[in-house]
């Protein structure tokens, strides 16, 4: 019985134990799974993600590659433009043609390259010309005669070069009879002016030197009529012979120029003296004009004065004597006025009196006619 009874324990214990594990192992399971399901749900988002950035892209690079298709044409006609007017060469139009395949990722056209180096041969033999014109006329100061022309373009068409055929002008004897001899010749040219050139183009050993007249000191034309100044003839023009000529001549022109300085300055020193004695002289009779003109403003001044005293007493007088008839008359009056008034008051005292005699007699009259 214990011993029974111990199995069915030990048996229980082991089937919980059992289950136990089973519900372990489900929860792993589903957490594994659920981790799973994340870890393919990041994975499709990142596909997502990245199908929609190669998308972008193809459609960035589709978009790109019909732009640059739309504007081939165009781009392509103006680089042979600038080839035919010269502006770039056939090597730089190639490369701008093929740099604008490979930036919008276009098939090249041989068709393309084919009417650039076109347009670069129709513009070469323009622009070997102009070149060869350039030369000739910076070598030997003349343009290139039509034949130089044709025979120089025939031999750069055939590959040589601009340098090559300046070095053959260099060497033909135009160009060395055009060049100083010597450095000594140059310096000589280049302090006289040009060299003179015979019938031949052959040096002379004379040069070209210009006298011009406008560094000179002027001149009015009275001052030179005063001091008879006459300059050199080759004053003003060009003077043509050896360097020893030459330095005489500007010797010759700074004694003239000297001399005029001088001569300028005399009949300026005479003018200023002429015209410092004309002012002293002008000075001096301006101030015997003010000293008499002073005398006649003073004795008119003085006259003056003396008339205004003269016709101020007059007056005073004149109101003096008029103020003394006035009052003589003021008091004439007033004794009129006195005397009138003396008079009436003596007129109106006797008729007082009469009037008071009268009133008496009549008072005496009556008065006697009583009997009392």
């Amino acid at each position: 019985m214990g011993a029974g009874g111990g199995g069915s324990k030990g048996g229980g214990n082991d089937m919980m134990a059992y289950i136990m594990m089973n519900q372990q192992a489900e929860a792993t399971r589903a957490e594994n799974q659920r981790a799973l399901d994340f870890q393919n749900s990041i994975l499709n988002e990142t596909r997502a993600e990245k199908k929609a950035e190669l998308d972008r892209i193809a459609k960035k690079d589709a978009d790109r590659k019909a732009s640059g298709e739309s504007g081939r044409g165009a781009y392509i006609s103006n680089v042979k433009q600038r080839v035919s007017s010269g502006l770039i060469g056939e090597e730089s139009a190639q490369k701008l043609i093929q740099d604008y395949y490979t930036n919008y990722d276009l098939t090249p056209a041989t068709d393309e390259l084919t009417g650039v180096t076109d347009a670069y041969q129709q513009f070469a033999p323009k622009k070997r010309a102009a070149e060869l014109s350039a030369l000739y006329q910076r070598s030997v100061g003349r343009p290139a005669t039509a034949a130089e022309l044709a025979d120089k373009q025939s031999e750069m068409a055939l590959g040589r070069t601009i340098g090559d055929i300046e070095q053959d002008i260099q060497a033909s004897t135009e160009y060395k009879k055009q060049r100083p001899g010597s450095a000594f010749e140059a310096e000589q040219e280049a302090r006289y002016g040009g060299p003179v050139l015979d019938t031949t183009g052959t040096r002379t050993g004379t040069y070209k030197y210009n006298f011009g007249a406008t560094n000179l000191p002027g001149l009015s034309a009275d001052l030179v009529k005063q001091i008879g100044v006459t300059a050199p003839s080759f004053i003003g023009k060009e003077f043509i012979g050896s360097a020893e000529e030459i330095e005489g001549a500007k010797k010759s022109k700074n004694t003239y120029e000297s001399y005029l300085y001088n001569s300028g300055l005399m009949a300026l020193e005479g003018n200023i003296k002429q015209a410092i004695g004309k002012y002293e002289q002008d000075q001096e009779t301006v101030r015997t004009g003010k000293n008499i003109q002073g005398q006649l403003d003073v004795e008119g001044i003085r006259q003056t004065g003396q008339k205004a005293i003269s016709d101020f007493a007059q007056l005073q007088e004149t109101e003096r004597t008029g103020k003394t008839i006035q009052g003589q008359k003021d008091v004439e009056n007033i004794r009129q006025a006195g005397q009138k008034e003396i008079t009436q008051q003596t007129i109106k005292g006797d008729i007082r009196r009469n009037r008071e005699q009268q009133a008496y007699g009549l008072l005496q009259g009556v008065v006697g006619s009583f009997n009392f």
